[in-house]
């Protein structure tokens, strides 16, 4: 009987464990705890990775792998979401005649028990600059870099660059840690030895691996003991596994919104991207040329719509091409779509409709021109093609006739560079620096339209030289009034990107783009 009595007990035991848990796993408010309640130390934070092609962060080419071995390695600075930059490795840098001046942690070790100091950031240089990797960039600014002593070095850049800093967020490799040859070869996966708040310190299996709490960590010591890392054949998978409560944080681009329903109780963190979609004119088509015909499309053109029922609201609309995070953006978002206002202002610029045809036209230099454009599309983008149809509906609102060219990428590609289009709707990736000269600059080199603005030029160039964040509101603003007064294109959106992660993960507060697991040592675990 007592036997009975305790197997009673153990399995009402084990049935309030598994309420609890499916509980915990079953939308919130936000993640974060009554400040009443206190962080508690311990837990692991289960993670995911498609099969890693290696562990060298230089050069893997899966994104989620990558966002892994951000958990191990470190760099001199970080860029916060709203592009703002943090020491990490570095405790500060000046710059003067033309070099960066940064300074070093001292007191920082590597997994591997090695001192980190200023030889090992000028090796990483040397192993960025030689092999083709995913922070090659960086040198289309670097002439010259060299360690004044163990715990500074200086980086002289060949041109003004905005804000270089957030260029010098790669991951630092130990010196002599592995040959560097056969590190950069794709078939060895090697062992990952940073600097991290997580460390390996048993092998890796073929199903995964376990990151533990870094003792020696430079920085606050994370409240979880361990990250347990999945390896998981795609995405799927891992969509999955989330679902069920057995994967702890995933991100948007493994998710086919309005495909795809979560089940889990789970809270949700969204970060504005760094691609931008626009409306691109052809400054050699003789109505495109005209200002106020630029603007009563931007007029007429409804962003919200194009966010809500073809982004699922994962976007944000804009009117200047500036990040809506960052800490240089002006001004908040205020929508423009009026067609009233559209059909107004070309009407006052002497535009008709002259053939009752429902397209308005204009006599210029004694040629008729009608407000009929070519809309350039990308025939294997979704999101482009639904995005063309609401636009063509806008603008027949207006009197404006569109027709859509529908073309494969490559095709696409080729039409933009010869200009073979009146319009284009175009995906740009904005460098990390928020820096557009080379879409919009006379001379740039993704200045596919004919843009050429004395004006606008000078405001890039303003940019470039501005040296703290004061100076770079001012030339962002200056910027933004200018760009506004021309409307060399027409903004859409940012798109945005999401973070998903269980209910229980709490103070997961600093994903950025670029770092989903941004801040992964303040997260405690709460059920």
């Amino acid at each position: 009987m007592k036997r009975f009595l305790t197997f009673i007990v153990c399995i009402l035991c084990a049935i309030c464990i598994m309420f609890s848990f499916f509980k915990s796993c079953s939308v919130n408010n936000g993640g974060k705890l009554p400040r009443n309640i206190s962080a508690t130390k311990g837990g692991t934070i289960n993670l995911y990775s498609v099969y890693p092609d290696t562990f060298n962060p230089l050069i893997t080419k899966k994104w989620a792998n990558s966002q892994v071995l951000t958990n191990v390695y470190e760099g001199l600075f970080k860029v916060n979401p709203d592009k703002t930059v943090s020491s990490v490795l570095a405790t500060g840098y000046k710059f003067e005649n033309g070099r960066y001046i940064v300074d070093l942690k001292k007191d920082v070790v590597f997994h591997n028990g090695k001192n980190f100091n200023a030889n090992d950031v000028i090796y990483t240089l040397d192993l960025i600059k030689q092999y083709e990797n995913n922070y090659s960039g960086i040198f289309e600014f670097i002439n010259s870099y060299v360690a004044i002593n163990d715990y500074q070095i200086s980086i002289e850049v060949n041109k003004p660059v905005l804000d270089f800093v957030v260029y010098l967020d790669f991951p630092i490799l130990p010196k002599d840690y592995i040959d560097a040859s056969e590190f950069f070869k794709e078939e060895l996966i090697g062992m990952p030895v940073g600097t991290g708040p997580f460390i390996l310190k048993n092998k890796i299996s073929r199903n995964g691996m376990t990151l533990e709490k870094n003792q020696m960590w430079h920085g606050k010591e994370p409240y979880v003991d361990k990250l347990q890392v999945t390896f998981m054949k795609d995405n799927s998978t891992a969509l999955y596994s989330f679902n069920a409560c057995q994967t702890d944080i995933i991100s948007s681009d493994i998710v086919n919104f309005g495909d795809f329903s979560f089940s889990n109780k789970m809270s949700t963190y969204e970060i504005v991207g760094e691609y931008y979609n626009y409306l691109a004119f052809n400054f050699e088509n003789d109505a495109l040329k005209n200002s106020e015909v630029r603007k009563a499309i931007s007029y007429a053109v409804d962003k919200e719509k194009i966010v809500n029922d073809v982004m699922h609201s994962h976007a944000f609309a804009v009117n200047i091409p500036i990040n809506p995070s960052a800490y240089y953006n002006p001004s908040e978002y205020e929508s423009l779509y009026n067609e009233k206002t559209a059909v107004d202002l070309l009407s006052q610029n002497g535009w008709r409709d002259l053939n009752a045809d429902n397209v308005m036209e204009k006599t210029i230099d004694g040629t008729l021109v009608n407000l009929k454009f070519t809309l350039l599309v990308r025939e294997d983008d979704v999101e482009s093609a639904l995005m063309a149809s609401l636009v063509k509906d806008n603008l027949k609102k207006c009197m404006i006739d569109v027709e859509i060219v529908l073309k494969p990428t490559e095709e696409y590609n080729e039409d933009l560079i010869n200009k073979e289009f009146d319009m284009a709707l175009v995906e740009y990736k904005i460098p990390k620096n928020g820096d557009l000269s080379e879409m919009l600059k006379t001379d740039g080199e993704s200045n596919f339209y004919n843009i050429s603005s004395y004006n606008l030029d000078e405001s890039l160039n303003k940019l470039k030289t501005a040296s703290d964040k004061e100076m770079q509101k001012d030339a962002f603003l200056n910027f933004a009034n200018t760009f506004t007064n021309e409307t060399v294109h027409i903004p859409l959106c940012f798109v945005s990107y999401a973070v998903y992660y269980q209910d229980y993960l709490k103070n997961f507060t600093y994903p950025s783009y670029n770092s989903i697991y941004n801040g992964i040592s303040d997260i405690y675990i709460k059920y």
